[in-house]
């Protein structure tokens, strides 16, 4: 089969759980016999189309000037602006593009991470190719009557795909409700087939990363316990409120050195709050850094703490902890309880919480043998249920069966 990943930037070069995804999947199609295309977006001095093959991968970079939104917006009518603005620019430049790849190469599947360039899909679907929706959640307004034009919109956009993928069974929300996102989504995609099952991970690829030599080198010298967290420095990953928690978590546990291993808008702010509560020389911001080198500091640590607050609707970086057996402390948000069962797994606590997080952290490094049996909780969870084999497996039964 010819698959086209589209994504509104390309993943090369740019850190994240879902660039990771893409990335991974398409070697994974690649390795398989398949030919795979990435297409995105890329931010540059001059406009120009970029091919670069990787892994057998074709990844194609559409450059352009126009600058990338922020990561968070504000829910105001600047911030949809703002949104609508840069989806608009990317049709226009995508469009031309994704189009004559799927008429020249004949594309049998074109797969959508995320809903923003669903206007696309009929265009593709006229020239014969399949579009798949993946990671696809109810993550606001979930319950809509017939009456609003939110619930005629997601018939309309659900209806312009072939097939709907999405790894959240259930969906968990910060005042603790949650809803049965599946169930939901099969009412609102009333012609559209439906699955739900998880995204799954390179586990032969992660059982070959080792220590971090600068990490295992200090935690020997300094005498010290890493935790890590390796979450964009932006409101929605929470990492406020971690930065919250470690004066009363160093109160108990001084020995301990925090380890932030990404780059984002509220990065100078953080610094600035971690110098004013005195806990400079307990904090490390790296910036970002190459994928490789994150997996290494997080095979590295004691603890790894995913803090999230908004739009978290699975996360790999727990499948690697699973893997490298570095125990987790995150929230129940999202579809993170999905992957991440609460005291077999790992521990959660309510978002935006920094006293209950303290506290997670601090039974944690107090309680070494319940950390162990997570660990290996998690361990045995990943090879059963999380293999990248069994998901593009699952991607080519349902394609081959429309």
């Amino acid at each position: 089969m010819t698959y086209l990943h589209l994504f509104s930037w390309n993943p090369l070069g740019n850190p994240g759980g879902m660039e990771t995804v893409i990335n991974i999947t398409a070697k994974a199609q690649a390795e398989l016999g398949h030919i795979v295309f990435v297409v995105g977006r890329k931010q540059g001095l001059t406009t120009k189309v970029i091919e670069t093959k990787i892994n057998n991968v074709n990844y194609i970079q559409v450059q352009h000037r126009f600058k990338r939104r922020p990561s968070t917006l504000k829910i105001n009518l600047a911030g949809y602006a703002l949104l609508f603005g840069e989806v608009f620019f990317t049709l226009i430049v995508l469009t031309p593009v994704i189009l004559k790849l799927v008429r020249q190469k004949k594309v049998d599947a074109v797969l959508f991470y995320g809903i923003h360039l669903f206007g696309i899909s009929p265009l593709i679907r006229l020239l014969g190719s399949k579009t798949v929706l993946l990671f696809e959640a109810l993550q606001r307004s979930p319950f809509v009557s017939i009456w609003h034009p939110l619930y005629w919109f997601r018939q309309l956009k659900y209806a312009s795909f072939n097939v709907i993928f999405t790894p959240a069974d259930q969906y968990y929300y910060a005042d603790g409700t949650h809803i049965d996102n599946f169930s939901l989504l099969k009412k609102y995609a009333r012609f559209t087939k439906i699955y739900c099952f998880p995204w799954g991970i390179e586990v032969e690829e992660l059982l070959k990363i080792t220590q971090s030599e600068k990490f295992k080198k200090l935690k020997r010298d300094k005498k010290v316990k890493i935790i890590i967290c390796p979450r964009r420095l932006v409101e929605e990953k929470g990492v406020t409120f971690l930065v919250e928690a470690i004066p009363s978590i160093l109160k108990k546990n001084p020995n301990l050195l925090f380890v932030f291993t990404s780059d984002g808008v509220l990065k100078q702010t953080l610094k600035e709050r971690v110098k004013t509560l005195g806990i400079s020389k307990n904090v490390i911001f790296t910036g970002n850094l190459p994928y490789k080198q994150v997996l290494q500091i997080i095979k590295s640590s004691d603890l790894l703490v995913a803090p999230s607050s908004g739009e978290e609707l699975f996360g790999m970086v727990f499948l690697e902890a699973y893997v490298l057996k570095t125990p987790i402390v995150t929230t129940k948000f999202g579809g993170i309880p999905n992957v991440v069962h609460d005291k077999k797994t790992g521990i959660l606590v309510p978002p935006r919480n920094s006293d209950k997080l303290a506290s997670a952290i601090e039974f944690i490094l107090s309680h070494k043998e319940i950390a162990r049996e997570m660990v290996e909780a998690g361990y045995k969870l990943v090879h059963k249920e999380y293999t990248l084999q069994r998901t593009v497996e699952n991607i080519d039964k349902a394609v081959a069966q429309l």
